[in-house]
């Protein structure tokens, strides 16, 4: 028998020491407070510093709150001829984020202070969104190590500390989808009123927030229509939803007549739009004059695009789907707005590996019995996949890769795909400490990719008015050039 020197042993002894305050430091509720502190700190200085409309979109979500501020207090517009947002804004399913933040908008007025105001709110939709995720976890059983490791990679992931930072629907997608995957978990669980109730509110705001919800409220419809087909204790269960439970209580008549003005507002945008234009989204020539359309930049760049000659795709899908793997990754874990930038590729290459290594523990350690796990796969993947197929047939139209891959669009789903990693990597590495010391690695990483990263890659071009004089004030007192 060979035996370890003292020096190898000593050494064996201090490494597992160091692994179990490592696990001790992460399983700590200061590690989780940490987590939600650092992602607010990182959202809130990206809120206060960035240059109003370099975000995705936040222009055109900026001026759509407006509208609906300057119409009143309802979430109804005036039908006019003259401007191609508010035409769209009329026919749109998707007004709901912009009403709702239209309402403290009232009191705002124009100016640096309203953007910087509704950029905070946002940033509280995305402390929200942490805060279900964390529930989630700990739904599906992850160890308080485990649930806080998916705490903190998911608030130094840098896409979603900028979008939080932002005023863009996405915030609220990101929420709602969530609480609709919560609230399904449970009621698959135990059907009780209130979720059920919950869970239609969710499926109904989210199909009025952004087009990306449909597959979100298909998947969840589906699967609760398979379980009341499959389970006859389950369609018991909900049977004994009547009219006389939702009576027992004042918060059930509230909820019930929030579902019913939401399904008024979805048969008026989706059912009454389809009848009228022939689809749930009106394209701009079925409501307004075509050259009332081309005055919006969005509509003349699609239809010169249309127009003009385009490469071929030449990408087989086995090469697409790599390349789009690894460019997702990059506007994922970089930022990719009017501005944008990769992470350094030391980073990048390290965050690649440590989610395959994230991806094989699920193969490895994937167990059929813990259904609410792999129901979150089962979402996340056929998502992602529906995304993926969207981004490859606009390739094939326009014949351009890049076009329309936006890491953003993936965000609930990677978040709850670090849980099913976490989970598993626990559950297949036996040697704790391993997974402890990877754990720690993968904390690491992902801190110097988050707010770190987007100081050392941005510029003044990145940031408003204010952040660069006060900037140049510090510098000019510190004596530097």
């Amino acid at each position: 028998m060979v035996r370890l020197s003292g020096k190898s042993a000593a050494t064996r002894i201090s490494l597992n020491g160091v692994a179990e305050w490592l696990h001790n430091v992460i399983s700590s509720k200061v590690f989780l407070v940490v987590g939600f502190l650092w992602f607010f700190f990182q959202s809130s200085v990206i809120a206060l510093t960035t240059r109003f409309g370099l975000p995705p979109d936040e222009t055109y979500h900026y001026d759509f709150i407006k509208l609906f501020t300057d119409s009143g207090w309802l979430p109804f517009l005036s039908s006019q001829d003259g401007h191609y947002v508010l035409g769209e804004a009329v026919k749109t399913p998707f007004f709901i984020y912009h009403y709702l933040f239209s309402l403290p908008n009232h009191f705002l007025g124009d100016g640096d202070f309203a953007i910087i105001f509704l950029r905070m709110l946002n940033v509280i939709l995305g402390l929200g969104s942490l805060y279900l995720l964390y529930k989630i976890a700990k739904f599906v059983k992850l160890s308080d190590f485990a649930a806080n490791l998916v705490i903190f990679l998911s608030a130094s992931t840098l896409m979603f500390v900028f979008i939080s930072g932002s005023i863009s629907y996405d915030n609220l997608f990101i929420l709602v989808t969530l609480f609709a995957i919560l609230t399904l978990l449970k009621i698959l669980k135990k059907p009780r009123l209130p979720e059920l109730l919950y869970l239609a509110t969710a499926l109904l705001v989210g199909l009025l927030i952004k087009k990306n919800f449909i597959v979100v409220a298909a998947l969840i419809l589906g699967i609760v229509l398979i379980k009341l087909l499959r389970d006859k204790n389950f369609l018991s269960a909900v049977k004994t939803v009547n009219l006389a439970t939702i009576k027992s209580r004042p918060s059930y008549l509230v909820l019930s007549f929030f579902i019913l003005i939401l399904s008024i507002v979805f048969v008026q945008r989706y059912v009454v739009n389809t009848i009228k234009y022939g689809n749930f989204e009106p394209k701009c020539t079925a409501v307004l004059a075509v050259e009332k359309c081309r005055e919006n930049h969005v509509f003349a760049r699609d239809e010169m695009l249309d127009n003009m000659q385009r490469p071929p795709a030449e990408k087989k899908r086995y090469q697409y789907i790599s390349d789009w793997s690894i460019l997702m990754s990059e506007r994922t874990y970089g930022v990719f707005a009017h501005t944008s930038f990769a992470p350094r590729a030391n980073i990048l290459f390290l965050i690649q590996t440590l989610l395959i290594l994230g991806f094989a523990a699920i193969i490895r350690g994937l167990n059929l019995k813990n259904k609410n796990l792999n129901l979150i796969l089962l979402i996340s993947f056929i998502y992602i996949g529906a995304l993926m197929l969207e981004n490859y047939m606009r390739y094939e139209r326009y014949g351009s890769f890049t076009f329309a891959i936006q890491g953003r669009y993936a965000l609930p789903f990677v978040l709850l795909i670090y849980i099913a990693m976490a989970y598993y990597a626990c559950q297949v590495i036996r040697r704790k400490q391993i997974v402890y010391l990877v754990a720690s690695l993968a904390i690491i990483v992902f801190f110097l990719s988050s707010l770190p990263s987007y100081i050392q890659l941005t510029n003044k071009d990145w940031r408003n008015q204010p952040t660069n004089n006060a900037r140049s004030s510090l510098v000019k007192f510190l004596g530097q050039d």
